[in-house]
């Protein structure tokens, strides 16, 4: 019987030395792909938090994206006009788009299976006493940290995210943006309403609302996949929150959490890495309908007696 559940942020893997702030992403598509990093201006911003690169994913500005680059869409009446650049500007607002949509995931995979297939020159040999080998771990990191250094089991653990080494398992990452309001008034913006206005303007405003709905977290679907593990927490008496930053676009997990585990006096354990967390952390917590007296706040530093 599993009475704790450990929900794992990325903080567990930089506590444990692994390079897995997105500021060390963008250092290795610097490295690997400067172009690709050039490309992403219009959504990434580089600093250390992981939830900060699925934040921006959905804060592109689309007027912005519009405005740098309708220089490729001349007015049908210009004297340079040609029918042979009638896409010119189609195609390069779809190249910055498609770089983020579809080359950002393979510069992840290939990011993470470097940091696994270095695992032993990264490891600080740190291990906290709290992680109970028996216990459920809701993990929203790709890497085998769990595995390789608690020897947790597979079968324990519920990669929300995917799992790196597993060839099999797509990596999610992504916004929780809700973008059509702003698409109907871009529409209105540039005259693209009723089939009428610039064909070009329209197609490049639909290419930037499917780019919105293809970085979007599929959360309620990720949940629904992966019921049987919600399922199980009903004997959950612990909660353990570690590294993890309580994103809004994670808190759904969360939700479904405190609402399988509500009839059970739950006490939870949340580390954090600086003083003013604990005031988001808290906040955040209440709202979703955990009590005041049943949080319990561990300093990274003091993780190993939590």
């Amino acid at each position: 019987m599993h009475t704790k559940l450990y929900i794992i942020g990325n903080g567990f893997d930089l506590y444990h030395g692994l390079p897995t702030k997105y500021s060390e992403f963008a250092d290795y598509i610097l490295q690997i792909s400067p172009e690709t990093l050039n490309i992403c201006k219009y959504t990434l911003e580089t600093n250390e938090y992981w939830c900060d690169l699925e934040k921006s994913l959905g804060e592109l500005i689309p007027e912005d994206l519009i405005q740098d680059l309708e220089v490729h869409a001349p007015s049908y009446g210009a004297e340079d006009w040609s029918d042979s650049g009638h896409h010119d500007f189609q195609f390069e607002v779809d190249k910055i788009l498609n770089s983020i949509v579809k080359e950002l995931p393979v510069l992840l995979r290939n990011w993470i299976v470097g940091i696994e297939n270095n695992f032993k020159y990264y490891y600080n040999s740190k291990r906290l006493r709290c992680i109970d080998i028996n216990g459920l771990y809701l993990n929203f990191n790709y890497t085998c940290s769990l595995t390789k250094i608690y020897n947790i089991s597979r079968n324990q653990v519920m990669y929300v995210h995917g799992e790196s080494l597993n060839i099999n398992s797509t990596l999610i990452y992504g916004h929780g943006y809700h973008h059509e309001n702003d698409i109907k008034q871009l529409n209105r913006d540039y005259g693209c309403v009723n089939g009428e206005g610039d064909p070009r303007y329209e197609e490049v405003i639909h290419m930037i609302d499917s780019y919105f709905v293809n970085t979007k977290k599929p959360v309620e679907k990720i949940i629904s996949e992966n019921i049987i593990f919600f399922n199980n927490l009903n004997n959950i008496s612990e909660i353990f929150v570690i590294g993890h930053s309580l994103s809004v676009v994670d808190l759904p997990y969360f939700v479904e959490v405190i609402r399988k585990t509500a009839t059970n006096n739950v006490k939870w354990f949340v580390s954090y890495k600086f003083e003013q967390e604990k005031v988001s952390f808290w906040s955040k917590l209440i709202e979703l309908g955990v009590s005041a007296d049943s949080i319990n706040f561990c300093n990274c530093d003091n993780l190993l007696t939590c």
